[in-house]
């Protein structure tokens, strides 16, 4: 029978937690020694009760008193030095669910009585169980009644049954002494001793005996498909507390499930223990010794792995697969090159985590941070280069080969600074006066992790026109936007958190004023132009249906509702029929779609400066008096100008390199020696024309 995971875990970590607290005990008792969480109860015994109901007495000698609140008590560590658990010291805590007894070695009357989610006893130097001692404490799970055990009293584990696996025991010290029990069903079962090659499963893994003195196991396999795997430092099994120094050979061979590796306080790996893990991303190690031959053997994703300063061996193709570097030259892989650094994937190489402190300072990109923790750690952006006038501040930034997380801008980074343009990433916090008196600072683009903006952060930046602020923000300080006003279009808005997270806002005479995203398939008019939106998010795109009025200007970008788009297109058949469109100017589109402008009779002024494409037919049957196509149009579809019936003058630039077959239908080209020339790319392109009734004669000799 094996005691459980919950049983080893809470023992080291509460044994854990019990040496951190000893001084603290001592130091609660002189300061405040009728606090309700500590105080005394024993000459020389002091206890603490945390606040998730863990419950430390340490100090030397006998309880004589049970001050704390019971209904709070859930666990209880009782020191080595403790000699005697008081008469009802635990009665009715209707919480508990483990005890570690220490070094009491007399279990007072009732102590643990009416107990009854008390699952986990551990105890190793008691010597009487006083009456009723576990008296109605039904879901005892695993105890330890050890041989030093020379008295039970009366009903002490009344409600129990104690079996040793061919009959039921008496619940005397002849039958009961010197053995660890677990349940099965109803019934505690005696365990069997332990020997070298005893395995032990816990935790989803199994564990073979090395040694018995010291207490030591290897982890020899494991259940399901793990994606992660924590050794522990030790493994209590049947009154031992095993540590675990090993992995043996082969293992994890092949595990493809397994992604992290935290070895724990492991000192050896075995041979070929995690080759072909394919899926392995993450390795941790404090106290490797040896790593053996293949022991990570074509483990290609790995991109973090520690390789602590006690290796001494790495065997043969422990790492194949994997290249290590120092950033400008590759490491052998033996222990001399590799211990006492963690190592990150870069470029498809593990690279080595240069040695960094709290408080180091770097720039990266035109911007300034302060280390704030190390490890896969933190930094806080403290300042920016006098060049500096864009701030894109990353998640991460690097420092010697070590990734850290930008959360924070501290107080005043930025005070005064030119900077123009904001973009803070997954920064949480942005400190008191972090952009104060930035006079040019026009746009600020605040993460989705923002929680904190404090005081005066953007103090006087009187020349914001564009500011994200996310759903996250919890708290904006007083003045943080001073001198700036926010309106929702109806009434000024106040700079508070709940008033203002969530929004976008753009600048428009003046004032702030909230932006309402569009969505796909949104249209809108902007200086007479009809604009459909086909791309919003990442980026900002337009195509044009439609105009009002007989002029139609096409810029390059258009700003509507504080966003600024580009123009991607004339839409097939756009101003197909229009009658009382005169001119068009495009400026800068990546195509005029077909048909886009076909049998707009009226239209005289054509100007296309930036196209990949003017669309087949797209100016079919128009008047054309002047066309102007740019430097900027490398392709005309076929029949694009076909019988336009007025071309008088004609630019064409000279990048284009297509024309479709019939672009300029009904027209004839010669050179400026008057011989007649086909109307391809390379006779037109660079060259102006002028018409006369249908022919095009050139007028300039060299292109343009």
């Amino acid at each position: 029978m094996n005691v459980s995971q919950s049983v080893f875990g809470k023992r080291l970590l509460l044994t854990a937690a019990f040496l951190s607290v000893i001084v603290v005990l001592t130091a609660a008792s002189a300061a405040s020694s009728d606090a309700s969480d500590s105080g005394t109860c024993g000459n020389n015994l002091t206890w603490i009760l945390e606040d998730d109901g863990d419950l430390f007495i340490s100090g030397s000698g006998s309880m004589d008193s049970c001050p704390w609140d019971k209904t709070l008590v859930k666990t209880v560590t009782i020191g080595p030095n403790v000699t005697s658990v008081y008469t009802k010291a635990f009665y009715g805590c209707s919480d508990l669910d483990y005890a570690d007894l220490g070094g009491a070695k007399t279990i007072g009357s009732k102590a643990f009585a009416n107990c009854p989610a008390l699952e986990f006893v551990y105890s190793k130097s008691v010597v009487t169980f006083a009456s009723y001692a576990f008296y109605n404490s039904p879901a005892i799970g695993a105890i330890d009644i050890p041989s030093t055990v020379t008295s039970i009293g009366y009903r002490a584990f009344h409600g129990l049954t104690f079996s040793d696996g061919s009959q039921t025991l008496d619940q005397t010290v002849e039958d009961l002494a010197g053995y660890s029990y677990n349940r099965s069903g109803d019934i505690l079962y005696r365990a069997l001793p332990v020997e070298v090659g005893t395995t032990i499963d816990e935790g989803g893994l199994t564990y073979t005996v090395t040694s018995l003195s010291p207490d030591e196991v290897s982890v020899s396999g494991y259940e399901g498909a793990p994606t992660s795997v924590q050794i522990p430092q030790a493994v209590f099994y049947m009154g031992h507390s095993f540590a675990v120094t090993a992995i043996d050979a082969k293992v994890f061979y092949a595990c493809a499930s397994l992604e992290e590796l935290d070895l724990g306080d492991v000192k050896t790996i075995g041979m070929k223990a995690f080759a072909k893990c394919s899926a392995l991303r993450d390795v941790r190690a404090a106290s490797l010794v040896t790593i053996g031959g293949y022991a990570f053997y074509q483990c290609y994703d790995i991109d973090f792995i520690s390789l602590p300063s006690t290796l001494k061996t790495i065997g043969k193709y422990a790492f194949y697969g994997l290249t290590f570097s120092t950033g400008s030259k590759d490491l052998a892989q033996t222990a001399s090159a590799l211990r006492g650094y963690d190592y990150w994937k870069s470029d498809g190489k593990l690279l080595r985590m240069g040695h960094i402190e709290v408080g180091n300072t770097f720039t990266s990109g035109g911007v300034t941070y302060e280390v704030t923790s190390t490890g896969f750690g933190t930094a806080s952006v403290v300042g920016c280069s006098r060049s500096t006038t864009d701030v894109i501040i990353p998640d991460v930034v690097m420092y010697k080969n070590n990734p850290l997380t930008v959360d924070v801008v501290a107080e005043k980074a930025f005070y005064g600074k030119s900077i123009r343009s904001v973009d803070l990433g997954n920064v949480t916090t942005i400190g008191l006066k972090a952009f104060a008196k930035c006079t040019s600072l026009a746009y600020v683009e605040l993460g989705e992790s923002l929680v904190k903006i404090s005081g005066y952060a953007f103090y006087n930046c009187k020349s914001l026109e564009f500011i994200s602020i996310p759903a996250t923000v919890q708290t904006i300080g007083n003045n943080a936007f001073h001198g700036l006003i926010f309106t929702d279009g109806v009434s000024d808005l106040p700079q508070t958190a709940s008033a203002l997270a969530g929004h976008d806002f753009g600048k428009d005479e003046g004032k702030l004023y909230i932006l309402v995203p569009q969505e796909l398939g949104d249209e809108f008019v902007e200086d007479g132009t009809v604009y459909r939106v086909v791309a919003f998010g990442d980026e900002y795109k337009l195509d044009v249906i439609g105009c009002e009025g007989d002029e139609l200007y096409v810029p390059p970008v258009v700003k509507h509702g504080g966003y600024t788009y580009t123009v991607r297109k004339i839409v097939d058949k756009a101003f197909y029929n229009n009658d009382e469109l005169r001119s068009v100017i495009i400026m800068s589109v990546e195509s005029v779609g077909m048909k886009a402008f076909a049998n707009c009779v009226n239209l005289e002024g054509i100007a296309v400066y930036t196209a990949d494409l003017i669309g087949s037919y797209a100016f079919y049957n128009c008047k054309g008096t002047s066309i102007v196509i740019g430097d900027h149009v490398t392709a005309i579809g076929k029949y694009a100008f076909a019988k336009c019936s007025s071309i008088v003058d004609l630019y064409v630039g000279y990048r284009l390199a297509t024309i479709g077959e019939r672009a300029f239908q009904g027209y004839t080209f010669y050179d400026v020696d008057g011989t007649k020339i086909d109307p391809t790319a390379f006779n037109l392109s660079g060259f102006s024309f002028k018409g006369e009734g249908f022919v095009l004669r050139m007028t300039n000799l060299q292109p343009r």
